[in-house]
Formats: structure tokens, sequence, C-alpha cells
């Protein structure tokens, strides 16, 4: 699921609240900066999401046979190649 950026800053937000509540980070630089960290990390995650969602649907494109998409055989071959494109990057599923 792609998030907006808006979502993403206040995620981003929320989390850098939380990490300075419980002392979990000393925000030297002020929670603004924690926060931008927190957004640039989200993004990357996202961004990560998404090449492994393509390389898993152009592996799939590759094959001969294929379930009709929408159909639970077809969610289970893109889950297994999900699994397989984020092994190959060394990211557990």
């Amino acid at each position: 699921m792609r998030l907006s950026e808006n979502r993403i800053r206040h995620l981003a937000r929320e989390i850098a609240e939380r990490l300075v509540a419980k002392g979990a980070v000393e925000a030297s630089r002020g929670k603004a900066d924690l926060a931008t960290l927190a957004a640039r990390v989200l993004n990357l995650d996202q961004k990560l999401e998404e090449e492994i969602d393509r390389e898993a649907r152009e592996q799939l494109s590759r094959q001969r046979t294929l379930p009709p998409p929408g159909t639970g055989e077809y969610q289970a071959a893109y889950d297994q190649a999900r699994r397989r494109a984020a092994a190959r990057r060394g990211i557990p599923y």
C-alpha cells in the first residue's frame, strides 16, 4: 500500500514523539530532525517494497501458465515470488 507524503510525515512525527517520550533516543538536534530521519526511512522502505513488488510481478509475467489474477492460486504464486525477491535482497519476508 502506497502511503501519501502527508501520511508519512504524520507517522514520522508520531515515531519521533514516542521515541523521545519513552527515552529510547535523545533528540539533541530536536524532534523535527528526528522526524525527518524517520520519514526518510519510511520512504526508503516504501521504495524497497515497490521494487520487490515490481520484481515479483515481472517474474509472474514470464511464466507460461499462470492462474487468473484475483484467484487464490494467483495470490499464492505472487506471495511466493515476493518472498523470493525479498530473499535475494536479504530481507526476511
